[in-house]
């Protein structure tokens, strides 16, 4: 491992240092005593009392590499020169440590608490649907911190934290080294530093500032970190964000053939999921389509809903209900109180019981969703638009209007006497003939409406005893409803 000026700076604090940093890169792998004579090696940080150095006093020790240099309120260069040895020395140890870690196929978790002495403030990895995958220096102080415990306590970064971090454009950048995020919007300011693995995003290794100012070395120990934390998934190839083998099943039946209804059957019944159980799809979008925030309400759903498979998609969420494991009243309260939170919506399909009607199923729900609100919350179910998207469908393909002829009569006879016959055959019509609710809708006694209907009869010559009629004036009238 190599140190910079800027982790040197860190390591020798208690000597006040003054700071005189130009390129600060991670070369250093030795020291030395300097003599004015000797050449100067980049890999090496030179320390002693120079004559050339115009900046130092001569109670001040100079450490320079470079245009790099640091000046130490003491005039003890041996001192300085153990320190530094010390240093290299404290950090070498740490990284053999973490390499034989590695070796022996350790976990994220295990990289993170043989580095908390270094670190010494809260710091955690997550995926990238901001799920914690593992955190150290949890102790009590740090617990009193607000944003701290609630990672601890929901096991993912808070949803409102999610919203404001997402609109930083560096947070899933592969360029980006660790950079530090501050906005008066959160509680702390943090270092960051994107994960990646084999040029796809994996999650974040985020340090939150308490203890200790945030400074460049503590920048670059991060990024140090985070190639360390990055070639361990690489070496053993470790999964962030897995589909078990039921969920490729889901996906399977949505998006292929190839399975087959036995099959199918067979697996949904070893996760407990019986043909005969009732069940719901559910798209779930973002109300705001510049935004990803998707993968992180996935794992916000995992953890709050049973009898649930959830399926990551083009960007939206695929949210398959089993209604005989999980209450419905239940499901769609906590769903609209965890899409309120982040700013989603969804449409929900009819339920059904079939496993292959899963792909009908699906589009039920895209059509759904097409005439919700764009409301964070809104759940929009099938039941609720299958008319107006039947009768939109007709519409669309239809090149003539099929609309009953006595609608237009009716139309044109409330245009001149400025009368109401056509919502009142409508209201007839959609109560199913029944004159005591009718009536009451529209605020007339019945004997008036029976007047009204008799009327509507003499203008259009139809009769409303005729089951066709009454259903092809339905249609007609839902289609000026909807026109």
């Amino acid at each position: 491992m190599k140190l910079s000026m800027w982790i040197l700076a860190d390591w020798l604090t208690k000597y006040n240092p003054e700071i005189h940093i130009k390129e600060g890169a991670c070369v250093l792998e030795r020291v030395r005593f300097l003599t004015d004579e000797q050449h100067r090696y980049e890999s090496c940080v030179f320390v002693g009392h120079s004559k050339n150095m115009a900046a130092a006093s001569s109670s001040q020790v100079s450490c320079f590499s470079g245009d790099d240099l640091i000046l130490l309120e003491t005039s003890d260069v041996e001192a300085i020169f153990n320190e530094i040895s010390d240093a290299f020395e404290f950090y070498w140890n740490w990284h053999d440590h973490i390499r034989r870690a590695i070796h022996d196929g350790c976990t994220v978790q295990v990289l993170l608490d043989q580095s908390s002495h270094i670190l010494d403030d809260f710091t955690f990895v997550t995926d990238s649907g901001y799920l914690l995958k593992g955190h150290c220096c949890e102790t009590p102080q740090n617990r009193e911190i607000e944003l701290v415990e609630k990672i601890l306590a929901e096991n993912m970064i808070p949803m409102d934290r999610i919203l404001v971090l997402n609109d930083d454009d560096r947070i899933k950048k592969a360029a980006s080294r660790a950079y530090v995020v501050d906005y008066p919007t959160l509680p702390k300011r943090t270092i960051s530093r994107n994960l990646f693995l084999d040029h796809e995003h994996i999650g974040w290794l985020i340090l939150v500032e308490i203890k200790h100012l945030i400074t460049p070395g503590r920048i670059q120990f991060l990024d140090i970190l985070g190639d360390i934390i990055e070639e361990d998934y690489a070496r053993y190839g470790q999964e962030v964000n897995e589909i078990f083998s039921y969920q490729k099943m889901f996906v399977d039946i949505l998006f292929d053939d190839t399975e087959m209804p036995d099959s199918i059957n067979h697996k949904m019944m070893a996760i407990n999921w019986q043909p005969d159980d009732d069940k719901l799809v559910s798209k779930i979008i973002d109300c705001n389509q510049n935004r990803d925030l998707s993968l992180a309400l996935l794992r916000k759903l995992e953890a709050a809903l049973t009898g649930c498979i959830l399926l990551h998609h083009d960007e939206s969420i695929i949210l398959i209900s089993n209604l005989t494991l999980i209450n419905h009243d239940v499901l769609i309260r906590q769903l609209q109180f965890l899409l309120k939170q982040a700013a989603s919506r969804c449409g929900s399909s009819f339920v059904f019981q079939d496993i292959n009607q899963l792909k009908d199923a699906y589009s039920q729900a895209e059509i759904a969703i097409t005439y919700g609100t764009n409301i964070p919350g809104d759940i929009q179910s099938c039941n609720d638009c299958a008319v107006e998207y039947s009768i939109n469908l007709l519409r669309s393909t239809s090149h003539a209007d099929l609309r009953h002829p006595g609608i237009r009569k009716l139309n044109n006879y409330d245009t001149l006497h400025n009368s109401n016959l056509s919502k009142t055959l409508w209201l007839f019509l959609f109560n199913e003939r029944n004159y005591t609710e009718t009536a009451k809708q529209l605020f007339i006694h019945k004997n008036t409406l029976a007047y009204r209907i008799s009327r509507i009869e003499e203008i259009t010559g139809i009769s409303l005893d005729d089951a066709e009629t009454r259903f092809h004036l339905l249609i007609s009238c839902y289609l000026d409803y909807y026109s």
